[in-house]
């Protein structure tokens, strides 16, 4: 059946760029077929997947799916600019209901960006995901035995006003992901689907605000794995990674850390560089409800890590770590 922002997409396709574009159902593996008609040429099929609005935790599922189909489109209600880049680094099709789309089959190219004008699209409660709600969220994610606190214990342990942790949770409460427990207890309702809205969240809005700076190592012999790390200071993304599944060699390097950049920069001999493959966030997770393992973030943190690159390999590996540490903790 033809979605409502599969219609849209396709009346925004042909008010942009001329073409029409027809919709056909399969009872393949796929959602269906788009049929995109050029006057003077024969019409091109596309096997397509729906979505009604893609977050990065998608992006594994997409890129399966793309390796078994070449030519494989997805057509969404939103796709954030970040992930329509993505995308096209893939030469993934898409197209949403704003009109954005990319198609690039070496022999037919369509490319329309920036298009906001997203029609009958209600504003979203983002109370939740304001920056102290993510680092909330987070902590109910990553420690479960958070849930037998109060809110003021959660308060006095994130460091937070006690209104900005009642606010989150009445959030929680109202979009589905938080039951009552008794009394006064809570629980957290369908921790999967709040962990994908998490991590767009993450890395759309508080991560870019995290980092402290970009660097490369003084010496390209330089052995990471044996250097010791300044108190408070934790790798993430591949690096942790390569570290907790031996399953990854890192191409860049992700540090959190409390630290100055002066410190880190003695201690681990680091250069600034714009363009450096070292990235260096602020540590935002509290030590009173995350027991850190040795010398790496969270695991949730570097499974996000991963899915937030989007390269091939990391995310194999971020499918590993989501199957061997995470899924359990869910």
């Amino acid at each position: 059946m033809q979605r409502a922002f599969v219609t849209q997409g396709l009346h925004k396709l042909k008010e942009l760029s001329g073409l029409e574009g027809r919709w056909k159902d399969s009872k393949n593996q796929i959602d269906g077929i788009l049929e995109i008609y050029e006057e003077g040429r024969q019409p091109k099929q596309f096997p397509v997947i729906l979505k009604s609005t893609i977050v990065r935790t998608h992006l594994m599922e997409l890129h399966k799916a793309l390796q078994k189909n070449g030519q494989l489109m997805v057509i969404a209600g939103k796709i954030s600019p970040n992930i329509r880049e993505q995308l096209r680094e893939w030469k993934m099709g898409y197209l949403d209901s704003a009109g954005n789309v990319y198609v690039n089959t070496g022999d037919y190219f369509v490319f329309i960006e920036g298009q906001k004008n997203y029609p009958n699209t209600a504003k979203q409660k983002r109370r939740l995901f304001t920056k102290t709600g993510i680092r909330v969220v987070f902590h109910l994610l990553a420690a479960p035995e958070v849930q037998k606190l109060t809110y003021r214990e959660l308060s006095e342990a994130l460091d937070v006003s006690l209104g900005s942790i009642t606010n989150a949770m009445q959030q929680l409460k109202d979009q589905g992901f938080l039951l009552k427990t008794g009394s006064s207890g809570w629980r957290l309702h369908d921790r999967e689907k709040l962990l994908k809205k998490w991590i767009d969240a993450y890395v759309e809005r508080l991560k870019p605000d995290l980092l402290a700076g970009r660097f490369r190592f003084a010496s390209r012999e330089q052995n990471w794995e044996k250097a010791e790390l300044p108190p408070d200071t934790f790798w993430g993304g591949e690096p942790a990674a390569c570290l907790i599944t031996g399953y990854l060699r890192p191409a860049e390097w992700a540090l959190y850390s409390s630290q100055d950049i002066p410190t880190l920069m003695k201690s681990l001999r680091l250069l600034p560089d714009d363009n450096g493959n070292v990235w260096v966030y602020q540590k935002f997770w509290s030590d009173a409800l995350i027991h850190e393992q040795k010398n790496t973030a969270p695991d949730l943190l570097i499974y996000t890590d991963l899915i937030a690159s989007g390269e091939e390999r990391n995310l194999e590996t971020a499918q590993k770590l989501y199957d061997e540490f995470i899924k359990a903790q869910l």
